[in-house]
């Protein structure tokens, strides 16, 4: 279901989690509004804290304001199941609206 982007505004962050075998996790900042139900989104870069080495996981943050990717175009979606915001990234990832938490992250080997 499309939802109406009224509620976001330049510089919120939006996070994904995803991986098979592994947990990976990105951050989108909003660049720009537009119209009413799409914003540009640009990759950023995260900061890992390993909380430990021999199995390898941690917990991540995002760097706001830095760029790891070109400005990109999305459509904001609301869950049918929740009603929360997000945005499908990919048909693996999908990016909600960062909590301001700290994000488990692992690695294979």
């Amino acid at each position: 279901m499309l939802a109406n982007n009224s509620s976001i505004k330049v510089g919120d962050i939006f996070c994904s989690s995803w991986g098979y075998e592994q947990t990976n996790v990105c951050y989108y900042q909003v660049v720009r509004l537009v119209g009413k139900k799409s914003v540009d989104l640009q990759r950023i870069d995260s900061m890992t804290i390993t909380t430990n080495p021999s199995s390898f996981t941690g917990k991540k943050f995002p760097l706001s304001g830095t760029r790891k990717s070109e400005v990109f175009r999305k459509r904001l979606l609301r869950s049918d199941y929740n009603g929360e915001l997000f945005i499908k990234i990919h048909s693996f990832e999908q990016a909600y609206i960062w909590d301001g938490s700290l994000m488990s992250t692992s690695s294979y080997a």
